[in-house]
Order: C-alpha cells, then structure tokens, then sequence
C-alpha cells in the first residue's frame, strides 16, 4: 500500500486529470468499461514503470470486448444469487420486508465477497494480457493463495474509501486510483 500510495504522489495530476476525463465521458454508457479498464492499465502500468500519461486513458478501448464481456460476467454473478433468492422467498410467500431485508443483505455480502475474490483480475486482463475467465480464475487462485494480505488490503481500502470516498467529487477523485493503483501493483508482486 505504501508503494501504491508513492506511485499515485508521483502520477497524482495525471490520475485526476484521467479521472475527469473517464467521468465526462461515462454519460456516453458504451464507453464506462473500456474507461475502467483504461484506467486500470494506467494503474498498472505506473505501478511496473512509475509514470504514466494521460494517454494511456484511452488503451482500454483496445480492450472494449474484454471489458464490456468482463462486466456482464460480473453483473450476472452478483445479481444471480441475490435474484434466486428473492424468487424463493417469494414462492414461500414471506411477507415484503423481511425478504426485501435478508435479500438486501445477502446482496450486500455476495457483491462484498466478489469484489474480494476479483480484486486482482481487472489487472491481470489489462497489465498480463490474460482472457477475461482465466483472469476471474487466477484471481480467485490469488485470492485464496495471499489470503491474509488480500484481506488486509482490501480492509484497509475499504476503509479509507468509507473515510474519505464518500466526500462529493473530491472523494472519488483521490480514492479510486489509490485503489487501482494499489490492487495493480498486489497483482505485480504477489504474482512473483
């Protein structure tokens, strides 16, 4: 995390900038994951060599496939169980609060545990060059072999995004490519 901090101080107005470039033009919806991705290899790629630029935004619209695939793979996962779910409950007639409660919970903890075992295949597909389910595979893989150093990475993010990402624009801005950066650079070392 130190390390993922001292290459986010050195590229900070790149990252910004990139940012609110990805922001702006997110409205167009097509174009939210290549731009996720794009700035998952700038993250990557700062963390390899230690500098990037604000073009390197735009090398994930060579991954448009990949991460549009990527995302709907995800999005099916995490409705999936919170979805089936609900129609068990409903078939069993419970009554709409508590069912909208567990469903809205198990949804909480299945999207919590996905985004965990997924930590580190955004990377793996931009920086490694990998598919998008070998990517889910090694990184689940990674997940469970560096454990204790996952979870206590992904603690500690989730903590300094509930500390300082729920700050309207500036939150946001500074929060998700320390993020990046940092799952990025775990990738690069804990693969070795």
């Amino acid at each position: 995390m130190r390390e993922g901090f001292s290459v986010y101080s050195h590229n900070l107005t790149t990252f910004l900038l990139a940012m609110i470039i990805a922001a702006c033009l997110s409205v167009f919806i097509l174009t939210i994951p290549p731009l996720i991705f794009g700035l998952y290899y700038m993250g990557y790629k700062a963390s390899k060599m230690g500098s990037v630029s604000l073009t390197d935004l735009f090398q994930g619209f060579r991954l448009t496939v990949k991460s549009w695939i990527y995302f709907l793979v995800i999005t099916v996962i995490v409705i999936s169980v919170p979805s089936i779910l609900h129609v068990i409950l409903d078939y069993l007639n419970m009554s709409d609060i508590p069912a909208f409660i567990i469903v809205s919970l198990i949804f909480i903890f299945w999207s919590t545990l996905n985004f965990f075992c997924l930590a580190y295949a955004i990377p793996q597909i931009v920086g490694e060059g990998k598919g998008v389910f070998p990517a889910i595979k090694d990184s689940i893989r990674l997940v469970i072999k560096k454990f204790s150093t996952t979870i206590m990475v992904f603690i500690s993010l989730t903590i300094i995004t509930v500390l300082i990402g729920w700050i309207p624009v500036f939150g946001p801005l500074v929060v998700i490519p320390y993020q990046i950066i940092t799952y990025s650079r775990a990738v690069i070392e804990l693969s070795d």
